[in-house]
């Protein structure tokens, strides 16, 4: 439905970069002006993007633009009209959701003042149903406001460097804790030492917990979950390896459809965008994902990044953020593996 995207890259107005299927879209792209596209002056790195659909010959072109160092990079995609309403639904059904999970989480605080007033059993266990469900919808709002972005050549890194070995550590730490009651173990191989990465953090905390998510729903309630994290002069390798069910040949197959849910029944509930996510994420760092499974033993996700071993200050922008991972993002993304119990909204930070 979707064109490949093409690049191309100027600066001080002259064209210094462009593939061939940038050429198709516009023949005469030595004269490029971006400037003229989008009526002014191009945002930089610690703006938001613009993005705007043009036509060129009677063809529909969805262009995006940031600058940055005095590089200007704009990314085209040729559209048809079916794929396009497609996206715009999506995006618009994403803001409406937004809008009505603020409604969910304002009406889940006033009800939580009645819980500890009156310690309500039921009153608490619909709380906590509600607060499951506010976390369902923002998983799912994030992975299509994500997925419409990369569509549309809008999917942008905010890249800082950070210790992925720490995070990996956080991270299984926050997992043993709520998947206690579910007798599974999250253990770490090769955290021991630092490893510094210059790469999106949020973005890698969500592919690890999209990962995490799909062991959990292989396993069911006994396993093993293994995290493991390397590196050498180039790259950093990421695994999550469960003792679960394993996949079929068929389910391999599909694995990497954006709507194919893993499994079915209660385990694992979702519209299938996990590994969609995960892949996207990944290539958008440049790296690749590997995935080996077996029917009855288990699954294996190996994610490989590029590592920066010097920090190049020229690459941060304003928006570089150190958050931790906390419990908010890991109940986010296993929302749809966790039981409701897990969100008494009394005990979430």
């Amino acid at each position: 439905m979707y064109s490949p995207l093409s690049v191309v890259v100027l600066k001080d107005g002259e064209v210094l970069y462009y593939d061939p299927a940038a050429a198709e879209i516009f023949p005469d792209i030595e004269n490029l002006n971006p400037e003229a596209i989008f009526d002014g002056p191009i945002p930089g790195a610690d703006e938001e993007p613009v993005a705007k659909e043009i036509t060129v010959d009677g063809q529909a072109v969805f262009v995006s633009a940031v600058t940055q160092n005095g590089y200007t990079v704009l990314v085209l995609r040729k559209s048809d009209s079916v794929g396009e309403q497609a996206l715009c639904a999506i995006e618009a059904a994403s803001g409406e959701m937004r809008n009505l999970l603020s409604v969910m989480k304002m009406a889940s605080g006033l009800m939580i003042q009645h819980v500890e007033s009156f310690a309500n059993t039921k009153l608490n266990k619909y709380v906590s149903m509600l607060t499951h469900s506010y976390f369902s919808l923002l998983r799912l709002t994030n992975n299509l406001s994500d997925f419409s972005s990369y569509l549309r050549g809008t999917y942008y890194l905010n890249c800082a460097f950070f210790d992925i070995a720490a995070l990996v550590n956080e991270l299984a730490d926050s997992l043993n804790t709520v998947l206690q009651d579910k007798d599974i173990a999250v253990d770490v191989i090769g955290g021991d030492k630092p490893i510094l990465i210059f790469a999106d953090r949020e973005k890698v905390i969500k592919l690890i917990l999209n990962l995490v998510s799909n062991a959990v729903a292989g396993i069911g309630d006994r396993g093993t979950i293994t995290l493991s994290v390397a590196s050498n002069k180039e790259r950093v390798v990421l695994s999550v390896a469960d003792n679960g069910r394993g996949l079929t040949e068929e389910e391999i197959a599909a694995v990497w459809n954006r709507y194919q849910a893993r499994g079915s029944g209660e385990a694992h509930k979702g519209v299938g965008l996990g590994m969609t996510i995960v892949q996207m994420i990944a290539r958008q760092h440049g790296g690749n994902v590997v995935l080996e499974s077996q029917a009855g033993v288990g699954t294996k996700v190996t994610v490989s990044l590029p590592l920066f071993a010097q920090e190049d200050t020229s690459l941060k922008t304003e928006k570089t953020v150190y958050e931790s991972s906390g419990f908010s993002p890991v109940l986010t993304e296993l929302a749809g593996v966790l039981n409701y119990t897990k969100y008494d909204p009394r005990f979430i930070e």
